[in-house]
C-alpha cells in the first residue's frame, strides 16, 4: 500500500517473469474498495512503477508515460524536469529518493475511498431554527411554492484552508479560513429502481486549488421516501466505501450499461495550484467516476471500466475536466462521454475505449480539443450525436458527422454576437433540446465574463434551421442578469442549465442553477425562464419563489443566499427544487443547510393567505394581551390582598 492510498499486488512467482492469477483474485476479492485500484506487475519495480503513476499525474514533467517499473529514458528526462523546477541537479540515475521528493510534491494526499460517514448528515448546526417571529407566512407560502423540508442535510467542515490565489498567481488571499462545502453541480435520477426520482449532489470544498486532507469532494445520494422527503443515503454504495477526488465537478446521468436503470458519470478536476509570484501552475491530476447501478438498487463504483484507470491511474493524457456530456458519438446506439480532452465511447455494458484520438485539435496542434463547456446531440439528424463545445479563447464550435457516419466531421465555429469584447466572453455550460417544438434539438450556452473575472451571468439561444444553429437570442429571451439592475448586483458567472418542463404544459423550460451570493440584495441562485410554446422565454419573477434568508434564522446576520436545483419529488405540479443556505463563518467551522420546495398543483390566493395569516396574527396578540391583562390584574389583586 502506497502512502497516497492506491494498492498494487506484485508476484515474481518462480522466477519466470509471470503473475499467479489465483493470488491476484484472492486480493481483489479482499478489497473494499474495488478492484480499480490494482495493477499486477510481472516485471520492473515496484517504486519505478510509482513514480511514473505520480509524473503523470503531475503532467507538467511527462507527456504521458506508460507505467511498466521499468527506468527508460522517457522516465528519466520527466524526472529531470521535475528537479529542474525544483531548482535541484539530477544525475540521471535511479534512486528511492526519487520516489519520496515525488510524493512530497504531491497536492492530492486523500485515498481514492474512504468510510461512508464522509457523506452523512452533519448534526453539527442542528439547533439552528427558523424563528417564525420575524417573518410572515407569506415569506414560506407562495402562489406556486412552499416551504417542505428543512434541513434535509447539512454539510459541513472543519478543516483549516492554507492562504491561496486565485484565480491568477497575482490574486493572492494571505488569510485562512475554514473550507466551505458547496452543492457545485447536481443532477437527478431514479437511483434504487424504484420509480421515484431521486437527487445526486457533487459536493465541493473550496477554496478548491490547494491542499486538502479531511474535506473530500463526494456525490451524494438523496433517495426520495415516497412520503415526499428526500433522504441522504450514503448505503447506496454498493462496495460500502465512498469514492473520493479533490474536487469532482460536471455530472451527467445517462444509462451507461443498457440495463434501464440511471448511472451517474462526474468529471474530475483535480487540483490546479496558482503559486504566488509564478506564471506556472502545479497540478496534480486525478481519476474520473464512474457509477453503475446493480440490480438491487445500489450505486457501484466503477470507475475502473474506463480504459486507463483499471489500475487507478490516468486516462493516456489527460488533463482535467470543466465540461462533462454524454450522448451517442459513435453511432453505435449506445451512450458515450466526452470530458475535459477525452471520448470515451461506450459498449454498452459499462466499459469505455478511449478513442480521443478522434477529437480535433485544441487551440495547439498537438492537443485534443479541451471545452470549457459542451453538449452533444444529433443537430442534423443523421443518427450520430454531434458534440459543440467551447474552447477557452473561442466562442462555440461544432463537431459534426454527416451521412450517417462517426468520421470524417466538420469543426467549425458557430456565428454569434460578442456581449463582452473580444477574447473576454466565456462559456460556462450549455445544453440542448428542442425548444421550438419542431423535433430537432436547439442550444442554450450561459456565458460570463474573462475579465472581471465570473461577473455576470447571461443565456444565449441557438435555434436549429436544417442542422445549422442560429443565434437567435435577443429575439427569444431577455436576460439581464449580466447587469446591475435597481441596485441588484450582476449574477455570478458559475453555473448548470436543464432544459425541462418545469409548469407540465408540454414544452422546454430553462432552468438556471447558479451558486447564491453574499452580497446584500445579492440574486438567488435559481433562474427559471418559462416558454411560451413557440421558444420565446420569460423569467419567472425571484419573489415568486420561497428563499429562506439570514434574517428568518437564528443567529444569522450576514447575507447568505445560496443556489437551488429542480426535482421533481412529488410527482404532481410545478417542479419542486432544492436549495441551500450557508452558515455564518466561524473561526472553528463552517456549514451548509439544505431544505426543499414544492411546487404546488394549483395556484393558492396569496391575499387571502396573507389576511388569514394576519387575522391569525392579530388573534395571537390578542390573546397574549389578554394573558398580560390578567396577569397584571393577578398582580394587582395581590398586591392590595398583602397590602390589607
Amino acid at each position: 500500500i502506497s502512502a497516497d492510498g492506491t494498492y498494487f499486488v506484485y508476484n515474481c512467482g518462480g522466477g519466470n517473469g509471470q503473475a499467479s492469477s489465483s493470488s491476484v483474485t484472492s486480493k481483489s476479492g479482499s478489497s473494499t474498495i474495488g478492484q480499480s485500484i490494482y495493477k499486477t506487475i510481472t516485471q520492473g519495480d515496484a517504486e519505478i512503477y510509482e513514480a511514473q503513476m505520480l509524473l503523470n499525474r503531475f503532467r507538467n514533467y511527462s507527456p504521458f508515460l506508460s507505467p511498466n517499473g521499468q527506468w527508460t529514458w522517457e522516465t528519466q528526462s520527466a524526472v529531470q524536469k521535475f528537479y529542474q523546477a525544483l531548482g535541484k541537479s539530477f544525475d540521471g540515475q535511479w534512486n528511492s529518493q526519487i520516489l519520496s521528493d515525488l510524493k512530497d510534491r504531491r497536492l492530492i494526499t486523500m485515498p481514492p475511498s474512504g468510510p461512508l460517514s464522509f457523506a452523512e448528515k452533519s448534526e453539527i448546526l442542528d439547533e439552528i431554527e427558523l424563528n417564525y417571529a420575524w417573518f410572515e407566512v407569506t415569506e414560506v407560502e407562495k402562489t406556486w411554492y412552499k416551504l417542505h423540508q428543512p434541513k434535509f442535510d447539512i454539510v459541513t467542515s472543519e478543516e483549516v484552508a492554507p492562504p491561496f490565489c486565485y484565480p491568477t498567481p497575482e490574486d493572492c488571499n494571505d488569510g485562512g479560513g475554514v473550507y466551505t462545502a458547496d452543492a457545485h453541480n447536481a443532477a437527478v435520477g431514479d437511483f434504487n429502481g424504484d420509480g421515484l426520482q431521486d437527487l445526486s449532489i457533487t459536493w465541493v470544498y473550496f477554496i478548491h486549488t490547494t491542499e486538502r486532507n479531511t474535506t473530500p469532494s463526494h456525490v451524494r445520494f438523496y433517495i426520495n421516501d415516497g412520503n415526499n422527503n428526500l433522504i441522504s443515503s450514503p448505503e447506496i454504495y454498493a462496495l460500502g466505501e465512498l469514492p473520493m477526488r479533490h474536487m469532482l465537478y460536471r455530472t451527467i446521468v445517462d444509462d451507461f450499461n443498457n440495463d434501464g436503470r440511471d448511472d451517474l458519470f462526474v468529471g474530475s478536476m483535480g487540483v490546479i495550484k496558482r503559486v504566488k509570484g509564478q506564471k506556472r501552475s502545479l497540478v496534480d491530476t486525478e481519476p474520473n467516476l464512474l457509477l453503475l447501478s446493480t440490480k438491487d438498487g445500489k450505486m457501484k463504483d466503477s470507475s475502473h471500466l474506463i480504459e486507463g484507470q483499471e489500475n487507478g491511474g490516468m486516462i493516456k493524457d489527460y488533463g482535467f475536466s470543466h465540461a462533462t456530456s454524454s450522448g451517442d458519438v459513435n453511432c453505435d446506439g449506445f451512450s458515450d462521454i466526452y470530458t475535459g480532452n477525452i471520448l470515451l465511447v461506450g459498449d454498452g455494458t459499462g466499459r469505455f475505449l478511449n478513442k480521443s484520438r478522434d477529437l480535433p485539435s485544441g487551440n495547439y496542434s498537438h492537443q485534443k480539443a479541451n471545452a470549457f463547456a459542451s453538449s452533444i446531440a444529433d443537430f442534423n439528424g443523421d443518427g450520430c450525436g454531434d458534440i459543440v463545445m467551447h474552447l477557452q479563447g473561442k466562442t462555440i464550435s461544432i463537431w459534426m458527422s454527416h451521412n450517417g457516419k462517426h468520421l470524417p466531421r466538420t469543426f467549425k465555429e458557430l456565428r454569434m454576437e460578442d456581449y463582452y469584447g473580444k477574447g473576454n466572453m466565456k462559456v460556462n455550460y450549455m445544453s440542448s433540446g428542442d425548444l421550438d417544438g419542431d423535433g430537432d434539438p436547439d442550444l442554450v450556452a450561459a456565458i460570463t465574463r474573462a475579465n472581471p473575472y465570473y461577473l455576470g451571468r447571461k443565456l444565449l439561444i441557438f435555434i436549429n434551421e436544417g442542422g445549422e444553429l442560429i443565434e437567435k437570442t435577443r429575439s427569444l429571451i431577455q436576460d439581464v442578469r449580466d447587469q446591475e439592475v435597481n441596485g441588484r448586483p450582476q449574477n455570478h458567472g458559475e453555473g448548470s442549465i436543464q432544459l425541462i418542463d418545469h409548469d407540465r404544459d408540454g414544452d422546454l423550460d430553462i432552468i438556471d442553477s447558479t451558486g447564491g451570493s453574499f452580497e446584500v440584495n445579492g440574486r438567488f441562485g435559481y433562474a427559471i425562464f418559462e416558454n411560451d410554446g413557440t421558444g420565446h422565454f420569460t423569467e419567472i419573477p425571484e419573489s415568486e419563489f420561497v428563499i429562506l434568508r439570514e434574517e428568518m434564522f437564528n443567529g444569522f446576520k450576514t447575507p447568505r443566499i445560496g443556489g437551488a436545483y429542480p426535482v421533481d419529488i412529488d410527482g404532481i405540479g410545478r417542479l419542486d427544487y432544492v436549495t441551500f443556505i450557508r452558515s455564518e463563518s466561524w473561526p472553528e467551522s463552517a456549514s451548509v443547510y439544505g431544505y426543499t420546495v414544492l411546487g404546488r398543483d394549483k395556484p393558492i390566493d396569496m391575499e387571502k393567505l396573507a389576511a388569514e395569516a394576519a387575522d391569525a396574527k392579530a388573534k395571537r396578540k390578542a390573546k397574549l394581551a389578554a394573558k398580560v391583562a390578567a396577569a397584571k390584574a393577578k398582580r394587582i389583586a395581590e398586591e392590595k390582598r398583602i397590602a390589607e
